[in-house]
């Protein structure tokens, strides 16, 4: 109940916020965000202590856990969808082939083999890695299951930081056109999925340090390892769509508009 309540008045808050109600405050959007983080940290807490501790999670019990969790992750995937949605059909709508573009005249073009490349190798690389430390402590080999955990972690950091540098680095901002806002939204999204991920994994390293889990019971990780793919997923689809195919469309219909503009004189 508290969960539900704090998420509605942050997000309720946040969209007052960002259609400039004078009443919203940046406080508000503060108290909210303070609040439902500390009730998801007791949340988890209390799940943990049950599950490791206590012992009160039965193989019924387990199972409803995880169906919540794939219930949750296909709430995740219809909200990619619709921003998704929302970016195909601006691309693929009939005035786009009259070269009126998404991605409109004077914005830095964002060259997809540069630092959307790297991140992307790094994010594919972290995916290995974590899949190596479960692998591992499903043999028992708990040392270095901590080891790739770590390299997934540092994986995770430096995805985190390319990101926040291109940002930084970025000409044109959400309120420019509409390729600019899903550009934001689809990015921005993800980039908040990443670091709630990392917490996932950084709360995982901590359990394996502390051998909560065993070679048996390991729902956690597998949780945690399930969530992590998922981000990798949904950044390959941002890759191809947001990076590579508008840079291709583009390139070639400024080409399109040279040689009109070179056959007219």
């Amino acid at each position: 109940m508290y969960l539900g309540l704090w998420l509605f008045l942050f997000v309720f808050s946040f969209l007052l916020y960002l259609n400039k109600y004078s009443y919203i405050k940046e406080y508000m959007l503060v108290i909210s965000l303070i609040c439902l983080t500390y009730v998801i940290f007791q949340w988890f807490y209390a799940l943990m202590i049950e599950s490791s501790m206590l012992g009160r999670y039965n193989r019924k019990v387990s199972s409803s856990l995880v169906f919540g969790f794939f219930l949750f992750l296909l709430s995740e995937i219809m909200l990619f969808a619709g921003f998704f949605w929302s970016f195909f059909d601006r691309i693929f709508f009939v005035s786009y082939a009259t070269f009126d573009l998404s991605y409109f005249n004077g914005v830095e073009l964002i060259r997809w083999y540069k630092v959307p490349l790297v991140a992307t190798i790094v994010l594919v690389a972290s995916g290995f890695t974590l899949n190596y430390a479960y692998y591992l402590l499903k043999i028992q080999s708990y040392d270095y299951s901590i080891l790739f955990l770590l390299i997934t972690e540092t994986f995770a950091y430096v995805f985190i930081i390319l990101q926040v540098e291109e940002y930084l680095e970025l000409t044109f901002t959400i309120s420019d056109n509409v390729y600019c806002s899903l550009f934001f939204l689809l990015t921005g999204f993800h980039g908040m999925h990443v670091l709630v991920g990392t917490i996932f994994i950084l709360v995982t390293h901590e359990r394996v340090y502390l051998s909560h889990f065993s070679n048996k019971k390991m729902i956690g990780f597998g949780l945690a390892l399930i969530y992590w793919h998922f981000v990798d997923i949904i950044w390959i689809f941002l890759f191809f769509f947001i990076y590579i195919l508008n840079n291709w469309d583009f390139l070639y219909i400024s080409q399109l508009n040279s040689d009109t503009f070179f056959y007219s004189i």
